[in-house]
């Protein structure tokens, strides 16, 4: 777990040089403060140990960061609400969605998961990861990502890579 707070953390990942210059943020609301509170993370949250947060909560206020700092054109991730419970998660992937069709910046969401259901909800194209790194399964096998990229699972894992994009593969490389 991080030192200090999700406040103090988002204020230093502001401070960067490179951050300089960046007024819009990458999702419809004001930040990650105001995204996060849409998912039902109350603003005092941030003010409080990372520790003493739930793993629901931080996996919130953490996602929330990701997508509400701006300049991101691609987001990988991995597993993004495990610790959610349904109705939470569906808030979530609705918004992320949202966010991936309307807005300029973001492109592409590569989503990866346990759950087949999640999976439906979410991808446009699929591709199935077993054991060994072996992929199968192809939606669209033509403008998926290849082993290279994602490399091996874990011995006895089963991964599922989702891809949701607002553009094509061709497009992105």
């Amino acid at each position: 777990m991080l030192p200090s707070t999700p406040r103090v953390f988002l204020d230093n990942v502001r401070s960067f040089k490179s951050r300089k210059g960046s007024e819009k943020y990458s999702s419809s609301v004001d930040g990650p403060i105001e995204l996060a509170e849409s998912w039902g993370i109350d603003a005092s949250a941030w003010d409080r140990a990372w520790s003493s947060l739930s793993g629901g909560e931080a996996q919130r206020i953490v996602l929330a960061l990701a997508v509400g700092i701006p300049g991101a054109e691609i987001l990988l991730l991995d597993e993004p609400t495990s610790a959610l419970d349904e109705e939470t998660s569906g808030i979530i992937e609705k918004q992320l969605l949202t966010m991936l069709r309307s807005h300029a910046t973001l492109k592409a969401i590569i989503w990866i998961t346990h759950s087949q259901a999640q999976e439906n909800r979410v991808g446009t194209r699929h591709v199935l990861m077993e054991t060994g790194g072996r992929l199968s399964n192809f939606s669209n096998p033509s403008s998926l990502l290849r082993e290279k990229v994602l490399g091996k699972t874990p011995s006895g894992k089963r991964y599922t890579l989702v891809w949701q994009g607002s553009r094509t593969t061709n497009e992105l490389a």
